[in-house]
């Protein structure tokens, strides 16, 4: 049977014949356990709603990083440094160096890159700036070879993409982190934050679980349920950890609504209600458990727990398990499909330019050979001896 209004249900007890078990070898023996769980005392965290705040401006300074991890910038970095070379190689279109690989000479043979980066000082410079308006999409690039439109409209694709998952990131940040902050929302979220956790250490179940599973973790002790609450919101504790039938009825009597479940069933509690036979014989119990199977199989045990904890008209959509992960931002696992698939693209570039400047190297040396074959080749009409006169 489910608590009555009047029913103490701090004491972890359900009424008439039903009472917590000791698990000692000398009352075990002696306790009838129902074959199912009558109300699921699982483990799990209660803490305070996130709250609207006003961060400080030092939150904002460097905001604009924050949507990507470090190794995603360093790859962003080195592509637009690349891009720029890459397309210097390619094509080049770069007002002051492509000046410099004229003809710097007689023959006319042009410079090769690296001189002409060291003959101007800002070369570099030149190649960084090309391939950041490329990423922006500011430069009015229009190419001339295949494999420079293959490349740009690979590039063009990694630029839609990332910034894409950078806005909707940073929308992310600076409206929904910054606005509204909780104290944690894990178990490893109250271990690293080395904060208290309000818990009833009279119960063995919940100081064990704590010295198993976050022993670094220091408890505040309550005395029953009426106490977590407040000692959450007056700072005593960040968090209490209490089963989820104790948490669920706390809530629904909760008018603040300043409470709310976070990270989810820490464990399994199946089987923690028994019943003492010397107090009412087992044939009693018996009859009740078969009672308490049928209303489970037709789900009246589900009805009238759900009607029992039902939250207050006001809080409705206002308390929720939380859903956060630690952290949201992008990963370059998240990315590096996207950028291996464009450096295959760029190698496929790369060899298109490459198989084009071999064509046109033997071209260069044929030709020369091509000539002079046909200077000294003898023409019937010419006497052979006059030729070294």
């Amino acid at each position: 049977m489910l608590p009555s209004s009047s029913t103490d249900f701090s004491s972890r007890a359900l009424s008439i014949m039903l009472c917590r078990m000791d698990e000692t070898a000398a009352r075990k023996k002696h306790f009838f356990t129902f074959s199912l769980d009558i109300v699921d005392m699982s483990f799990m965290l209660v803490t305070t709603n996130p709250k609207p705040t006003d961060p400080p401006f030092k939150d904002y300074f460097f905001m604009f990083l924050k949507p990507f991890e470090r190794d995603v910038w360093l790859v962003l970095l080195f592509g637009v440094v690349f891009t720029g070379v890459f397309l210097y190689v390619l094509e080049p279109r770069l007002s002051d160096a492509a000046e410099d690989l004229k003809s710097s000479n007689e023959h006319g043979s042009p410079e090769s890159l690296p001189a002409a980066l060291k003959r101007h000082a800002f070369g570099v410079m030149d190649l960084f700036h090309q391939g950041w308006l490329l990423f922006t999409i500011q430069e009015n690039y229009t190419p001339k070879r295949w494999w420079t439109k293959l490349y740009l409209m690979s590039w063009t694709g990694v630029i839609i993409v990332m910034v894409a998952m950078y806005t909707s990131q940073l929308t992310y940040f600076l409206i929904i982190e910054l606005s509204s902050t909780t104290a944690i929302s894990s178990l490893e979220d109250l271990i690293s934050s080395g904060k208290a956790v309000c818990a009833m250490t009279n119960d063995e179940d919940v100081s064990g679980y704590l010295r198993r599973n976050a022993p670094s973790v220091p408890i505040y002790a309550i005395n029953n349920l009426g106490e977590a609450f407040p000692a959450i919101r007056n700072g005593s504790c960040v968090a209490a950890l209490l089963g989820k039938a104790e948490i669920e009825v706390e809530l629904s009597i909760n008018e603040a609504c300043d409470m709310r479940t976070v990270s989810g069933e820490l464990n399994s509690m199946s089987g923690a209600y028994s019943a003492d036979m010397h107090n009412c014989g087992e044939y009693p119990l018996r009859v009740v458990d078969a009672t308490l199977q049928q209303m489970r199989e037709t789900e009246e045990i589900e009805d009238l727990w759900s009607e029992y904890i039902t939250l207050p008209s006001g809080c409705v959509g206002k308390l929720s398990s939380s859903t956060e992960s630690g952290d949201v931002r992008i990963k370059i696992k998240q990315v590096g499909g996207l950028f291996i698939l464009h450096l295959a693209i760029a190698s496929v570039c790369l060899c298109g330019f490459m198989l084009a400047q071999s064509r046109k190297g033997a071209t260069k040396v044929d030709g020369p050979s091509i000539s002079a074959s046909k200077a000294n080749a003898v023409h019937p009409s010419k006497n052979p001896s006059s030729e070294w006169d």
